[in-house]
């Protein structure tokens, strides 16, 4: 258990290293959601069908990024019960899976945009 909180632990700040530095890059692609919504809406208003197509589907698949970070941290948040799952029969054992499900649950590892977990 203890070789698995040191591997968690690089994990964990691996996850947050890389969500700081995809923190604006994340911001912007959201912007770019709204601002390509917009821009839909205002073809239509303009008949313009064939320019709002192109803005609703990019408005469609640009999202899937923003799913993928989400994903990452809903696993991350269900990793402690996995280990919980495992059968041990020795209670020494037995308390060290309940300390290390207890430790990745007290880890809040996942993907943050100015802390502030994304799910």
């Amino acid at each position: 258990c203890i070789q698995s909180k040191k591997e968690w632990k690089r994990v964990s700040g691996l996850f947050r290293k890389t969500s700081r530095a995809f923190e604006r890059c994340f911001s912007a692609l959201a912007a770019t959601i709204v601002l390509l919504i917009l821009s839909a809406l205002f073809d239509m208003s303009r008949r313009w069908n064939v320019e709002m197509l192109a803005s609703i589907s990019f408005a469609f698949i640009l999202p899937g990024v923003l799913w993928t970070a989400a994903t990452t941290t809903t696993a991350c948040n269900r990793l402690p019960s996995l280990v919980m799952l495992c059968e041990v029969d020795d209670e020494d054992e037995d308390a060290e899976y309940m300390d290390l499900a207890m430790f990745l649950s007290l880890s809040e590892c996942g993907f943050f945009v100015w802390d502030t977990c994304v799910t």
